[in-house]
């Protein structure tokens, strides 16, 4: 209610309304609810916009970061790491057939090359391709042997022979459909 509103209902009984303070409202519980339900929805709304805006963001970072990769495998076809890397970036693109090729490239090109044996064992894994899998697996286990258990591997960011024996066990024994991805979440 605005003060005009009010000094019109007392200007004829000769009372002037100088100013109009709410001191307190008491909204009816409907009422409540339903400013709390469209508050949610407006928070829900903001937070899959600013999702969508991260993974517009982050999918043209991966673009980019394969296009870098394609570079550099354009301009030494020779290297490996330069294939296994082009291979992680299609994964987290969802494009596991051009990321699996990229692993069999790599392993062309390095066949000691332990974590492109397990990355296609995974993606192997997650298509249903089980024989496939275990055979890159096996592989892997056997390459790793070389290695002491503490020793972190090339190329991977600091993980150990060890720990990645033991994310391959994890792999074998888990359902289909399971990915290192998440394995790493697990562990």
């Amino acid at each position: 209610m605005s003060k005009r509103m009010v000094a019109e209902g007392t200007e004829p009984w000769g009372i002037e309304v100088a100013a109009v303070e709410v001191k307190d409202v008491d909204l009816p519980t409907e009422m409540k609810r339903a400013m709390a339900r469209q508050a949610e929805s407006e928070r829900e709304r903001r937070a899959k916009v600013i999702a969508a805006e991260g993974e517009f963001q982050a999918a043209g970072k991966l673009a980019e970061a394969a296009q870098w990769c394609e570079q550099a495998i354009a301009a030494d076809k020779l290297d490996p790491a330069s294939q296994y890397l082009l291979a992680t970036v299609r994964l987290e693109q969802g494009q596991s057939d051009t990321a699996a090729e990229a692993l069999r490239r790599t392993l062309y090109l390095d066949p000691d090359f332990v974590l492109a044996h397990v990355a296609l064992g995974s993606v192997c894994l997650s298509q249903g391709r089980h024989r496939e899998a275990q055979r890159h697996f096996d592989n892997a286990l056997a390459l790793l042997h070389a290695h002491p258990h503490g020793e972190p591997l090339p190329a991977s960011e600091g993980l150990t022979a060890g720990r990645l024996a033991e994310i391959i066990g994890s792999l074998r024994a888990s359902p289909p459909g399971t990915t290192i991805g998440a394995q790493r979440e697990r562990a």
